[in-house]
């Protein structure tokens, strides 16, 4: 199984948390955050026992990229 998903990045949310605490109350509208963390990954088990679990993450505003793999025998 595969999949993708769009997510708030984290590193973006707290600069964006950051300057809308810079902001004077009530003067300024504070940031509104877009989903700009795209997710991917893949878990399942192969025809010869092996399960794998992969993910990568990368962020198009910031370009915070993660990624994360593992495998073992079952």
């Amino acid at each position: 199984m595969s999949a993708y998903s769009w997510r708030i990045c984290p590193r973006c949310k707290i600069k964006n948390d950051e300057a809308n605490a810079k902001k004077l109350s009530g003067v300024e509208k504070p940031n509104e955050l877009k989903e700009t963390l795209r997710e991917d990954y893949e878990i399942g088990i192969d025809e010869d026992g092996l399960f794998y679990v992969n993910y990568g993450g990368r962020c198009d505003e910031c370009g915070l990229v993660y990624k994360f793999n593992h495998e073992e025998e079952v």
